[in-house]
């Protein structure tokens, strides 16, 4: 899951950096890491075992739902973008996908998971979530809006 700009999980901190440009934001946990926002994308960085910054998580989503008030407009994995319709992403996943009112739904892998995994999720009685899990062990996280069933933030870790 590599983004638009070039950056992957697991980078480190400078090669981040060199290719998102100067950050709008930085902030840092001497215990948590440290993250920089940049055009609404929040990037957080963990240490490594050999304490070098290396990046754990990208998020995105809109500006009344972060600390940064800007809204990311860089599309995620699959070139899916935030306000896009709950129909488009799973057009981009498996065209069968139906939402069903149910816990959890299989999408797809799990009869043979070593080649990832996706589920969906129908969370609270409330709203939908699609689980994407690759067989590299990266995660594609998708919350849909309860009002719309538009994508309302995405996480990769």
């Amino acid at each position: 899951m590599v983004l638009e700009n070039g950056v992957e999980i697991g980078m480190d901190y400078n090669t981040v950096l060199a290719l998102i440009g100067t950050p709008n934001q930085v902030w840092s946990d001497t215990m948590a890491g440290m993250g920089m926002e940049r055009l609404g994308v929040m990037y957080d960085f963990h240490y490594d075992e050999n304490l070098v910054m290396r990046l754990h998580n990208i998020s995105f989503r809109f500006a009344e739902d972060t600390s940064t008030s800007i809204t990311s407009a860089l599309p995620a994995a699959r070139g899916i973008a935030l306000g896009e319709a709950m129909q488009s992403v799973f057009s981009r996943c498996r065209p069968m996908i139906r939402r069903k009112k149910w816990a959890v739904q299989e999408i797809y892998g799990w009869a043979d998971p070593s080649g990832g995994t996706a589920t969906l999720s129908f969370v609270a009685d409330s709203f939908y979530a699609l689980d994407i899990l690759t067989p590299g062990g990266r995660c594609f996280n998708i919350t849909f809006a309860r009002i719309d069933n538009s994508v309302k933030w995405m996480d990769v870790s």
